[in-house]
Protein backbone atom coordinates (compact mmCIF):
# COMPACT_ATOMS: atom_id res chain seq x y z
CA UNK A 1 0.00 0.00 0.00
CA UNK A 2 0.74 3.35 -0.42
CA UNK A 3 -0.49 6.84 1.63
CA UNK A 4 -1.23 9.88 -0.18
CA UNK A 5 -0.50 13.55 0.70
CA UNK A 6 -3.23 15.33 -1.34
CA UNK A 7 -2.51 19.19 -1.92
CA UNK A 8 -4.85 21.47 -3.43
CA UNK A 9 -7.42 18.94 -3.41
CA UNK A 10 -10.08 20.93 -4.31
CA UNK A 11 -13.33 18.77 -4.45
CA UNK A 12 -11.16 15.50 -4.19
CA UNK A 13 -10.36 14.48 -8.05
CA UNK A 14 -7.20 13.27 -7.17
CA UNK A 15 -8.26 11.15 -4.70
CA UNK A 16 -11.55 9.56 -6.62
CA UNK A 17 -8.97 8.32 -9.36
CA UNK A 18 -6.79 7.03 -6.49
CA UNK A 19 -9.31 5.33 -4.63
CA UNK A 20 -11.90 5.22 -6.02
CA UNK A 21 -15.66 6.33 -5.16
CA UNK A 22 -17.35 4.80 -2.03
CA UNK A 23 -20.38 3.74 -2.53
CA UNK A 24 -22.97 2.70 0.51
CA UNK A 25 -22.40 -0.64 0.09
CA UNK A 26 -18.67 -0.19 1.29
CA UNK A 27 -17.07 -1.01 -2.05
CA UNK A 28 -15.01 1.42 -4.18
CA UNK A 29 -16.17 1.76 -7.69
CA UNK A 30 -13.71 3.32 -10.98
CA UNK A 31 -14.30 6.26 -12.66
CA UNK A 32 -13.43 4.49 -16.11
CA UNK A 33 -16.59 2.05 -15.66
CA UNK A 34 -18.74 5.09 -14.88
CA UNK A 35 -18.75 3.92 -11.18
CA UNK A 36 -20.52 0.91 -12.34
CA UNK A 37 -17.71 -1.54 -11.22
CA UNK A 38 -15.41 -2.16 -8.56
CA UNK A 39 -11.96 0.07 -8.86
CA UNK A 40 -8.66 -2.69 -9.62
CA UNK A 41 -7.07 -3.23 -5.69
CA UNK A 42 -9.18 -0.77 -3.80
CA UNK A 43 -7.51 -0.31 -0.88
CA UNK A 44 -3.88 0.21 -2.38
CA UNK A 45 -3.89 4.27 -2.16
CA UNK A 46 -4.40 5.58 0.89
CA UNK A 47 -5.27 8.84 1.66
CA UNK A 48 -3.96 10.04 4.71
CA UNK A 49 -3.92 13.95 4.51
CA UNK A 50 -5.46 16.30 2.58
CA UNK A 51 -4.87 20.22 1.92
CA UNK A 52 -7.84 22.74 0.40
CA UNK A 53 -7.96 26.38 1.22
CA UNK A 54 -9.52 29.18 -1.32
CA UNK A 55 -8.21 31.97 0.08
CA UNK A 56 -10.38 34.38 -2.44
CA UNK A 57 -13.80 32.97 -0.40
CA UNK A 58 -11.64 32.66 3.32
CA UNK A 59 -15.44 32.73 4.97
CA UNK A 60 -17.06 30.07 2.53
CA UNK A 61 -14.79 27.27 1.63
CA UNK A 62 -17.43 25.66 -0.28
CA UNK A 63 -14.41 23.07 -2.02
CA UNK A 64 -13.23 22.20 1.28
CA UNK A 65 -16.89 21.48 2.32
CA UNK A 66 -17.66 19.44 -0.50
CA UNK A 67 -14.95 17.32 -0.05
CA UNK A 68 -15.44 16.61 3.50
CA UNK A 69 -19.39 15.84 2.93
CA UNK A 70 -17.37 13.10 1.10
CA UNK A 71 -14.36 11.65 2.82
CA UNK A 72 -14.89 12.97 6.22
CA UNK A 73 -12.72 15.56 8.11
CA UNK A 74 -9.93 13.23 9.34
CA UNK A 75 -6.70 14.00 7.98
CA UNK A 76 -8.09 17.53 6.03
CA UNK A 77 -6.51 21.05 6.89
CA UNK A 78 -8.86 23.77 5.60
CA UNK A 79 -5.75 26.18 5.71
CA UNK A 80 -3.72 28.40 3.93
CA UNK A 81 -0.59 25.33 2.63
CA UNK A 82 2.07 27.39 3.94
CA UNK A 83 0.84 26.32 7.51
CA UNK A 84 0.93 22.67 6.38
CA UNK A 85 4.26 21.49 8.45
CA UNK A 86 5.63 18.26 7.65
CA UNK A 87 4.42 17.23 11.52
CA UNK A 88 1.11 17.13 10.25
CA UNK A 89 1.68 14.58 7.72
CA UNK A 90 3.88 12.59 9.71
CA UNK A 91 1.42 12.68 12.19
CA UNK A 92 -1.46 11.93 9.84
CA UNK A 93 0.49 8.73 8.35
CA UNK A 94 1.09 7.53 12.30
CA UNK A 95 -3.16 8.26 12.84
CA UNK A 96 -4.68 7.20 9.48
CA UNK A 97 -2.08 4.74 7.38
CA UNK A 98 1.31 3.35 8.55
CA UNK A 99 4.64 4.86 9.04
CA UNK A 100 6.60 2.32 7.58
CA UNK A 101 4.48 2.65 4.27
CA UNK A 102 5.65 4.46 1.55
CA UNK A 103 4.70 7.72 0.50
CA UNK A 104 3.02 9.63 -2.55
CA UNK A 105 2.40 13.49 -2.93
CA UNK A 106 -0.05 14.59 -5.58
CA UNK A 107 -2.19 18.09 -6.49
CA UNK A 108 -3.36 20.24 -9.07
CA UNK A 109 -1.29 23.36 -8.01
CA UNK A 110 -3.22 26.35 -9.26
CA UNK A 111 -2.52 27.54 -12.46
CA UNK A 112 -4.22 31.20 -12.96
CA UNK A 113 -1.06 32.47 -13.74
CA UNK A 114 -0.04 29.82 -16.56
CA UNK A 115 -3.83 29.48 -17.21
CA UNK A 116 -5.20 30.08 -21.23
CA UNK A 117 -7.40 32.58 -19.83
CA UNK A 118 -5.21 35.33 -18.60
CA UNK A 119 -3.62 37.09 -21.20
CA UNK A 120 0.05 36.29 -22.14
CA UNK A 121 1.09 40.05 -21.50
CA UNK A 122 -0.24 39.58 -18.14
CA UNK A 123 0.75 35.62 -17.26
CA UNK A 124 2.86 35.69 -14.33
CA UNK A 125 3.87 32.16 -13.92
CA UNK A 126 6.04 31.31 -10.69
CA UNK A 127 6.08 34.90 -10.27
CA UNK A 128 2.18 35.27 -9.96
CA UNK A 129 0.01 35.22 -6.47
CA UNK A 130 -0.93 31.62 -7.04
CA UNK A 131 2.25 30.59 -9.07
CA UNK A 132 4.22 31.12 -6.08
CA UNK A 133 2.54 28.27 -4.62
CA UNK A 134 4.65 25.57 -6.19
CA UNK A 135 7.71 26.82 -3.63
CA UNK A 136 5.16 25.91 -0.81
CA UNK A 137 5.18 22.43 -2.71
CA UNK A 138 8.94 22.18 -2.79
CA UNK A 139 9.11 23.50 0.98
CA UNK A 140 6.97 20.31 2.06
CA UNK A 141 9.34 18.01 -0.40
CA UNK A 142 12.65 19.44 1.03
CA UNK A 143 11.73 19.11 4.30
CA UNK A 144 9.82 15.11 3.84
CA UNK A 145 13.60 14.77 2.27
CA UNK A 146 15.42 15.71 5.53
CA UNK A 147 12.74 13.57 7.54
CA UNK A 148 14.16 10.59 5.95
CA UNK A 149 10.77 10.21 4.24
CA UNK A 150 11.31 11.43 0.77
CA UNK A 151 7.57 10.59 -1.32
CA UNK A 152 8.36 7.46 -3.63
CA UNK A 153 6.15 9.01 -6.43
CA UNK A 154 5.21 12.62 -7.01
CA UNK A 155 1.94 13.53 -9.32
CA UNK A 156 1.20 16.89 -10.09
CA UNK A 157 -1.15 18.00 -12.99
CA UNK A 158 -1.43 21.83 -14.56
CA UNK A 159 -2.21 23.80 -17.82
CA UNK A 160 -0.11 22.65 -20.33
CA UNK A 161 0.67 26.16 -20.73
CA UNK A 162 2.89 25.61 -17.46
CA UNK A 163 5.46 24.40 -20.11
CA UNK A 164 5.86 27.34 -22.00
CA UNK A 165 5.67 29.65 -19.43
CA UNK A 166 6.37 32.60 -19.41
CA UNK A 167 5.89 34.48 -22.71
CA UNK A 168 9.55 36.25 -22.57
CA UNK A 169 11.28 33.04 -21.96
CA UNK A 170 9.69 30.54 -22.83
CA UNK A 171 9.60 27.14 -20.95
CA UNK A 172 12.01 29.23 -17.63
CA UNK A 173 9.05 28.05 -15.11
CA UNK A 174 8.95 24.56 -15.89
CA UNK A 175 12.35 24.38 -15.59
CA UNK A 176 12.86 25.84 -12.48
CA UNK A 177 10.40 22.97 -11.47
CA UNK A 178 12.52 20.76 -13.10
CA UNK A 179 15.31 21.50 -11.71
CA UNK A 180 14.19 21.82 -7.60
CA UNK A 181 12.74 18.03 -8.51
CA UNK A 182 16.36 16.93 -9.68
CA UNK A 183 17.64 18.23 -6.76
CA UNK A 184 15.67 15.88 -4.99
CA UNK A 185 16.68 13.20 -7.08
CA UNK A 186 13.66 12.55 -8.55
CA UNK A 187 13.59 10.71 -12.57
CA UNK A 188 10.49 13.15 -13.77
CA UNK A 189 7.62 12.02 -16.54
CA UNK A 190 5.89 14.40 -18.46
CA UNK A 191 3.14 14.62 -20.66
CA UNK A 192 0.49 17.04 -21.77
CA UNK A 193 -3.05 15.66 -22.57
CA UNK A 194 -5.89 16.59 -24.32
CA UNK A 195 -8.71 14.79 -22.53
CA UNK A 196 -10.67 14.03 -25.69
CA UNK A 197 -7.99 12.35 -26.92
CA UNK A 198 -8.37 9.46 -24.38
CA UNK A 199 -11.93 9.28 -25.95
CA UNK A 200 -13.56 11.13 -22.71
CA UNK A 201 -15.71 13.83 -23.07
CA UNK A 202 -14.10 17.06 -22.54
CA UNK A 203 -11.65 18.85 -24.72
CA UNK A 204 -9.44 19.76 -21.67
CA UNK A 205 -5.73 20.29 -21.87
CA UNK A 206 -3.37 19.60 -19.10
CA UNK A 207 -0.03 18.68 -18.36
CA UNK A 208 0.68 15.73 -15.89
CA UNK A 209 4.19 15.97 -13.97
CA UNK A 210 5.05 12.10 -12.44
CA UNK A 211 8.41 11.68 -10.76
CA UNK A 212 10.14 9.16 -8.93
CA UNK A 213 13.42 7.87 -8.20
CA UNK A 214 15.58 5.69 -10.11
CA UNK A 215 15.80 5.11 -14.19
CA UNK A 216 12.97 6.04 -16.18
CA UNK A 217 9.97 3.73 -16.38
CA UNK A 218 7.45 5.02 -19.16
CA UNK A 219 4.65 4.91 -16.67
CA UNK A 220 3.04 8.01 -18.48
CA UNK A 221 3.31 6.99 -22.21
CA UNK A 222 1.94 3.24 -20.18
CA UNK A 223 -0.55 5.21 -19.32
CA UNK A 224 -1.95 7.11 -21.47
CA UNK A 225 -1.11 4.84 -24.66
CA UNK A 226 1.16 7.84 -26.39
CA UNK A 227 3.52 7.36 -28.82
CA UNK A 228 6.67 9.06 -29.77
CA UNK A 229 7.13 10.67 -33.26
CA UNK A 230 9.59 12.77 -32.81
CA UNK A 231 12.48 14.21 -30.54
CA UNK A 232 13.74 17.59 -29.29
CA UNK A 233 16.67 19.14 -28.76
CA UNK A 234 18.36 17.88 -25.02
CA UNK A 235 18.22 20.68 -22.25
CA UNK A 236 20.26 20.14 -19.68
CA UNK A 237 19.20 21.42 -16.24
CA UNK A 238 22.20 22.01 -14.12
CA UNK A 239 22.92 21.04 -10.52
CA UNK A 240 23.56 24.30 -9.26
CA UNK A 241 23.46 24.55 -4.88
CA UNK A 242 19.71 25.49 -3.90
CA UNK A 243 19.78 29.36 -3.79
CA UNK A 244 17.69 32.19 -5.08
CA UNK A 245 20.92 33.56 -7.34
CA UNK A 246 20.92 29.99 -9.00
CA UNK A 247 17.36 29.27 -9.37
CA UNK A 248 17.88 32.54 -11.83
CA UNK A 249 20.65 31.54 -13.62
CA UNK A 250 18.72 28.80 -15.07
CA UNK A 251 15.83 31.15 -16.19
CA UNK A 252 18.19 33.16 -17.75
CA UNK A 253 19.18 30.60 -20.09
CA UNK A 254 15.60 30.91 -21.57
CA UNK A 255 15.73 34.83 -21.87
CA UNK A 256 14.14 35.68 -25.29
CA UNK A 257 13.05 32.19 -26.59
CA UNK A 258 10.54 32.34 -28.51
CA UNK A 259 8.95 28.32 -28.12
CA UNK A 260 9.52 26.39 -25.53
CA UNK A 261 12.17 23.53 -26.16
CA UNK A 262 10.35 21.01 -24.19
CA UNK A 263 7.56 20.39 -26.63
CA UNK A 264 4.29 18.50 -25.02
CA UNK A 265 6.14 15.66 -23.52
CA UNK A 266 9.62 14.16 -22.38
CA UNK A 267 11.76 12.98 -19.74
CA UNK A 268 14.24 14.35 -16.87
CA UNK A 269 17.05 11.72 -15.64
CA UNK A 270 20.46 12.40 -14.21
CA UNK A 271 20.10 16.20 -15.44
CA UNK A 272 19.30 15.68 -18.76
CA UNK A 273 15.94 16.42 -20.60
CA UNK A 274 15.03 14.16 -23.67
CA UNK A 275 12.04 16.14 -25.07
CA UNK A 276 9.31 14.78 -27.58
CA UNK A 277 6.44 15.72 -29.61
CA UNK A 278 3.76 12.96 -28.70
CA UNK A 279 0.72 11.42 -30.33
CA UNK A 280 -2.30 9.20 -28.85
CA UNK A 281 -3.54 6.37 -29.97
CA UNK A 282 -6.95 6.54 -31.55
CA UNK A 283 -9.82 5.66 -28.91
CA UNK A 284 -12.27 3.25 -29.78
CA UNK A 285 -16.08 4.91 -29.91
CA UNK A 286 -15.16 8.33 -28.36
CA UNK A 287 -17.44 9.92 -25.70
CA UNK A 288 -19.97 12.93 -27.01
CA UNK A 289 -22.11 15.18 -24.86
CA UNK A 290 -24.86 12.96 -25.47
CA UNK A 291 -23.45 10.63 -24.13
CA UNK A 292 -23.69 12.75 -20.58
CA UNK A 293 -26.73 14.68 -21.33
CA UNK A 294 -28.77 14.93 -18.96
CA UNK A 295 -32.99 14.01 -19.56
CA UNK A 296 -34.56 17.39 -19.55
CA UNK A 297 -37.56 15.98 -18.69
CA UNK A 298 -37.03 14.54 -15.06
CA UNK A 299 -34.33 16.99 -14.64
CA UNK A 300 -35.24 20.58 -13.30
CA UNK A 301 -33.54 23.03 -15.58
CA UNK A 302 -35.88 26.34 -15.03
CA UNK A 303 -32.50 28.21 -13.62
CA UNK A 304 -30.74 27.73 -16.43
CA UNK A 305 -32.90 28.76 -19.20
CA UNK A 306 -31.27 31.21 -21.45
CA UNK A 307 -33.49 34.35 -22.90
CA UNK A 308 -34.06 34.59 -26.16
CA UNK A 309 -33.45 38.14 -26.04
CA UNK A 310 -29.48 37.78 -25.55
CA UNK A 311 -28.83 35.33 -28.19
CA UNK A 312 -27.68 37.91 -30.43
CA UNK A 313 -24.90 38.93 -27.64
CA UNK A 314 -24.03 35.09 -27.53
CA UNK A 315 -23.55 35.16 -31.43
CA UNK A 316 -21.60 38.28 -31.31
CA UNK A 317 -19.52 36.40 -28.34
CA UNK A 318 -18.66 33.54 -30.24
CA UNK A 319 -18.34 35.11 -33.96
CA UNK A 320 -14.73 35.75 -35.57
CA UNK A 321 -13.55 39.54 -34.84
CA UNK A 322 -11.01 41.88 -36.63
CA UNK A 323 -10.28 44.63 -34.14
CA UNK A 324 -7.39 47.43 -35.06
CA UNK A 325 -5.51 48.09 -31.88
CA UNK A 326 -2.72 50.36 -30.36
CA UNK A 327 0.46 48.67 -28.86
CA UNK A 328 2.42 50.83 -26.13
CA UNK A 329 4.23 52.23 -28.45
CA UNK A 330 1.29 53.94 -30.19
CA UNK A 331 2.16 51.02 -33.58
CA UNK A 332 -1.50 49.94 -34.95
CA UNK A 333 -1.74 46.14 -35.12
CA UNK A 334 -5.10 43.66 -35.83
CA UNK A 335 -6.48 41.50 -32.70
CA UNK A 336 -8.04 38.95 -34.64
CA UNK A 337 -10.06 35.45 -33.09
CA UNK A 338 -12.12 32.98 -35.37
CA UNK A 339 -15.62 31.74 -35.06
CA UNK A 340 -16.62 29.40 -32.79
CA UNK A 341 -19.83 27.09 -32.72
CA UNK A 342 -22.67 29.00 -31.49
CA UNK A 343 -24.48 25.89 -29.44
CA UNK A 344 -23.20 22.34 -28.16
CA UNK A 345 -23.80 19.78 -30.46
CA UNK A 346 -24.78 16.51 -29.58
CA UNK A 347 -22.15 14.44 -31.36
CA UNK A 348 -19.20 15.66 -30.51
CA UNK A 349 -17.17 16.55 -27.09
CA UNK A 350 -17.49 19.85 -24.95
CA UNK A 351 -14.63 22.37 -25.18
CA UNK A 352 -13.15 22.72 -21.84
CA UNK A 353 -15.32 23.50 -18.91
CA UNK A 354 -14.00 26.99 -17.27
CA UNK A 355 -14.79 28.48 -13.65
CA UNK A 356 -17.58 30.50 -15.02
CA UNK A 357 -19.47 28.09 -16.40
CA UNK A 358 -22.25 28.48 -14.26
CA UNK A 359 -23.78 32.21 -15.50
CA UNK A 360 -26.35 32.84 -17.79
CA UNK A 361 -24.41 36.18 -19.52
CA UNK A 362 -23.77 35.64 -22.83
CA UNK A 363 -19.93 34.52 -23.13
CA UNK A 364 -17.52 33.31 -25.70
CA UNK A 365 -16.22 30.37 -23.64
CA UNK A 366 -19.40 29.51 -21.86
CA UNK A 367 -21.74 26.49 -23.31
CA UNK A 368 -24.80 27.62 -25.09
CA UNK A 369 -26.94 24.10 -25.29
CA UNK A 370 -29.98 23.76 -27.32
CA UNK A 371 -33.12 22.04 -25.67
CA UNK A 372 -34.53 19.14 -26.98
CA UNK A 373 -38.03 20.76 -26.80
CA UNK A 374 -38.52 24.71 -26.29
CA UNK A 375 -39.63 24.98 -22.96
CA UNK A 376 -41.61 28.24 -21.69
CA UNK A 377 -40.51 30.10 -24.84
CA UNK A 378 -36.94 29.03 -24.50
CA UNK A 379 -35.08 27.57 -26.98
CA UNK A 380 -31.40 27.40 -25.15
CA UNK A 381 -29.80 26.67 -21.39
CA UNK A 382 -26.13 26.29 -20.33
CA UNK A 383 -24.65 23.11 -19.19
CA UNK A 384 -26.72 21.71 -16.50
CA UNK A 385 -24.32 20.92 -12.94
CA UNK A 386 -24.84 17.17 -13.82
CA UNK A 387 -23.17 17.34 -17.14
CA UNK A 388 -20.56 19.90 -15.47
CA UNK A 389 -19.41 16.80 -13.55
CA UNK A 390 -19.99 14.59 -15.68
CA UNK A 391 -17.70 15.98 -17.97
CA UNK A 392 -14.93 15.72 -15.26
CA UNK A 393 -16.01 12.16 -14.59
CA UNK A 394 -17.19 12.74 -10.94
CA UNK A 395 -19.91 10.62 -9.75
CA UNK A 396 -23.67 11.75 -10.39
CA UNK A 397 -24.76 14.58 -7.63
CA UNK A 398 -20.83 14.90 -5.94
CA UNK A 399 -21.37 18.37 -6.05
CA UNK A 400 -25.36 19.07 -6.12
CA UNK A 401 -25.71 17.38 -2.68
CA UNK A 402 -24.95 20.06 -0.59
CA UNK A 403 -27.10 22.15 -2.11
CA UNK A 404 -24.90 24.49 -3.78
CA UNK A 405 -25.85 26.43 -7.20
CA UNK A 406 -25.46 25.82 -11.32
CA UNK A 407 -22.95 29.26 -10.48
CA UNK A 408 -20.64 27.37 -7.82
CA UNK A 409 -20.29 23.70 -9.51
CA UNK A 410 -19.31 25.29 -12.39
CA UNK A 411 -16.57 27.15 -10.62
CA UNK A 412 -15.87 24.02 -8.94
CA UNK A 413 -15.70 21.75 -11.77
CA UNK A 414 -13.50 24.42 -13.39
CA UNK A 415 -11.01 23.98 -11.09
CA UNK A 416 -11.35 20.34 -11.35
CA UNK A 417 -9.45 17.21 -13.54
CA UNK A 418 -10.69 15.06 -15.18
CA UNK A 419 -10.81 12.06 -12.61
CA UNK A 420 -10.39 9.10 -15.00
CA UNK A 421 -6.80 10.56 -16.55
CA UNK A 422 -5.39 9.78 -12.57
CA UNK A 423 -6.97 6.45 -12.63
CA UNK A 424 -5.10 5.76 -15.69
CA UNK A 425 -1.87 6.81 -14.57
CA UNK A 426 -2.99 5.06 -11.04
CA UNK A 427 -3.51 1.84 -12.58
CA UNK A 428 0.17 2.12 -14.68
CA UNK A 429 1.82 2.51 -11.23
CA UNK A 430 -0.34 -0.21 -9.39
CA UNK A 431 0.86 -2.39 -12.13
CA UNK A 432 4.59 -1.65 -11.51
CA UNK A 433 3.92 -2.10 -7.61
CA UNK A 434 2.01 -5.31 -8.03
CA UNK A 435 4.31 -6.65 -10.07
CA UNK A 436 7.46 -5.87 -7.80
CA UNK A 437 5.85 -7.28 -4.88
CA UNK A 438 4.93 -10.65 -6.70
Amino acid sequence: MIDVIELFAGVGGFRLGLEGYKKSNSKFYSSLSGYSSEIENPNFFNTIISNQYEPSTKTNQIASTVYTSRFGQEGHFNCDIKELKIEDILSCQVHFGKAERPLMMVGGFPCQDYSVGTLLKNSKGLKGVKGVLWWEINRLLFELHSANKPPKYLLFENVDRLLKSPVKSRGSDFATILYCLRKLGYTVEYQSVNAADLGFVQKRSRVFILAYFGKPKGILRNALNVSQISSGDTVNIPDYKFTKTNIGRIQNRFKGLKTSPFLNGGILYEGCVFPYKAEFAKPYNPMVFEDIRIDESSEDVSSILVSNKTIKSWEEAKGGKRIQRLKPDGTPYIWSEGAMELYQKNDKPLRTIITSEGGLSPSRTRHLVPLISPMKGHKYRILHPLEMERANMFPDYFTLNNNISPKKVGFLMGNALVVGIIEKIRNAILELETNKIS
